[in-house]
């Protein structure tokens, strides 16, 4: 009885499959005539069609023109059926294979864009794209012995690629389990590390007059330590995309360490006033070459509360360092001797940084090149001039910094993120520097608990960023949540303006650092998620500088206004400045980057 031609005859070459030869072709092969076909049964002479070779090729080439999505998902369908020719029944293997769920074709198909839930590999997974898809993660794709006519190199390198891509996933999906993973370790250091930048934030200015009668200077010559901060960390966020492209995040990090490290040494040993400037500047530098890299670290993970949650810890930090500082000067304990704890604090991250980032690499570039290239479709034999398959594959920028830092600049959201940070950081630090000398002087507030009314103002922006986001950035999109916070800050500060009670003040203001403390973070994230992986160190570094720009403009232009007899404006400059905000949200161009 003669059996009808399998299905995948006219589909597939011979080649395609290697499999044993049946014991009828092994007696042909003796006798001197060619093996038949491994999709070929034993029972049938019909030859397969002259045209299976060229069609084939086309069809397993991802660079072909000719190949498209819906022929790959009409051959996995026929393909499903090869199990019954009794060729197959003398490959176990293969037979095995073809009733698995995870065939070749819907392991290829697997390598295509998902949505975020389709592409989801358990609830360990925190969004960081290290590899082309997690949808493949976990997936054993064997392209090796796959040799197609026509391109049996390019589909070598692929399968070479496809498969240290499959081994990469499967050992960060492995090295997932567990509730202690180094994700986990990476993100708490991350976490502790901006809690020491942020207590030096607000301990210089907490330690201000100490330092002014240790070395009998004026407050106008004092001043030039804040001057030196921001200049060390500006210059730290614009280095931060060389360093981290050069020595990559682990040794980056340490460098951050060693720096801070020198610049709390010197402070610890009262140097004289330029060498005391200068270590003010190390330690810039270093708290900048940390926020840096650890917020564009975070923004891998395209997640607005973890990023909010970071920056919380930044302002924990700024609240916990001025109540430290005053226990020691209420015990008569010398302003330098606070410098011990950061310095401390320092070396153990910086070692624990270079155990925990031992291996960490940047995430790949999304996986929609190869998608685009089986839908468009390339010239099969014709060079190609731009990056080989592993790096199209892998996603591995090979830009140098300069180059990197000049395509950032040619994004519009960019553009758009720079006068949002301005705004964003000018706002807040002015209503940090000059708060205290307002509730003071206008509303008549004692000293001491002006000083206490500053950390209300920080405590305020850290659980701002802890708990707004967990509450309103899902049911609010972007812009709306941005818009949201700043509408209620400006009506905070309208009571504050209005009511003339530095208790009712003290409690508006510190609800308006729970409005404003999430906007920053969030102007982080949202940039983040419209950059490619390979761009975010430069655009982060050069975000953070924009907003070191009005971290320093901010204050500087309200105490010319203040000099002018106009202190109680402040609410007023600050109401103006939150609108300006408001109608700049409007410019943030939609996420159109993946759709995966």
């Amino acid at each position: 009885m003669e059996l009808p031609t399998p299905p995948l005859q006219a589909h597939i070459p011979a080649s395609a499959f290697p499999a044993a030869t049946p014991p009828q072709a092994q007696g042909a092969a003796a006798m001197g005539t060619p093996p038949l076909s491994p999709f070929e049964s034993p029972n049938v002479s019909r030859p397969p069609s002259p045209t299976t070779a060229a069609s084939s090729t086309m069809l397993f080439d991802p660079y072909s023109r000719s190949s498209s999505m819906k022929r790959l998902l009409d051959h996995h369908e026929r393909s499903l059926s090869r199990g019954k020719d009794p060729a197959y029944k003398l490959q176990p293997q293969k037979q095995q294979r073809s009733r698995a769920p995870s065939s070749l074709l819907s392991k290829l198909v697997a390598l295509l864009p998902l949505s975020d839930t389709a592409a989801s590999t358990g609830p360990h997974t925190r969004g960081r794209r290290r590899s082309i898809s997690h949808a493949a993660a976990g997936e054993e794709i064997e392209l090796g012995n796959l040799h197609v006519v026509g391109a049996p190199m390019t589909l070598h390198s692929t399968a070479a690629s496809l498969r240290s891509v499959k081994t990469s996933s499967a050992t960060h999906s492995a090295a997932r389990q567990g509730w202690f993973t180094r994700d986990r370790a990476q993100l708490y250091i991350a976490f502790a590390m901006i809690f020491m930048v942020g207590s030096n934030d607000s301990a210089t200015g907490a330690n201000l007059s100490s330092m002014q009668e240790h070395y009998g200077v004026s407050y106008d010559v004092i001043s030039i330590v804040f001057l030196a901060n921001v200049a060390g960390y500006f210059i730290s966020c614009v280095s931060s995309s060389f360093l981290s492209h050069k020595l990559g995040a682990r040794y980056a990090l340490v460098c951050a360490a060693v720096v801070w490290s020198i610049g709390c040494a010197i402070l610890i040993v009262r140097p004289p006033f330029g060498v005391f400037v200068l270590s003010l500047a190390m330690l810039g530098f270093g708290g900048g070459l940390y926020d840096a890299l650890l917020t564009t670290i975070i923004s891998h993970d395209e997640n607005p509360v973890l990023m909010s949650w970071m920056y919380s810890c930044f302002g924990f930090g700024a609240a916990v360092s001025p109540i430290v500082i005053g226990t020691f000067v209420d015990k008569g304990i010398s302003w330098n001797l606070y410098y011990y704890i950061p310095t401390g604090l320092s070396i153990v991250f910086g070692l624990l940084a270079h155990i925990i980032f031992q291996g960490y690499e940047a995430p790949l570039d999304e996986a929609v090149v190869p998608a685009a290239a089986v839908a468009a479709g390339a010239e099969d034999s014709a060079p190609h001039p731009g990056p080989s398959v592993g790096e199209i594959f892998h996603g591995r920028a090979t830009l140098s910094a300069t180059a990197r830092m000049k395509r950032a600049l040619s994004l519009k959201v960019v553009w758009v993120a720079f006068l949002l940070i301005t705004l964003a950081f000018g706002t807040g630090d002015t209503l940090s520097a000059w708060m205290t000398v307002y509730l003071s002087t206008i509303r008549a507030a004692p000293e001491a608990a002006s000083r206490y009314m500053l950390s209300g103002l920080w405590g305020g922006i850290a659980i701002g960023r802890v708990v707004v986001p967990l509450i309103l950035s899902k049911r609010l999109g972007e812009r709306t949540f941005a818009i949201v916070l700043l509408m209620l800050a400006m009506s905070m500060l309208a009571i504050a303006w209005g009511v003339r009670n530095y208790k009712i003040d003290a409690v508006a203001l510190a609800f308006v650092g729970v409005t404003i403390g999430p906007v920053t973070p969030h102007v982080l994230s949202v940039v983040g998620a419209r950059v490619p992986p390979s761009l975010k160190a430069s655009v982060m570094s050069l975000t953070i500088g924009a907003g070191l720009v009005g971290s320093g403009a901010g204050p500087l232009l309200f105490g010319v206004i203040a000099g002018r007899g106009w202190l109680n404006s402040l609410p007023a400059v600050l109401i103006v400045a939150c609108g300006t905000a408001c109608g700049s949200w409007m410019l943030v161009p939609k996420n159109t980057r993946r759709e995966d």
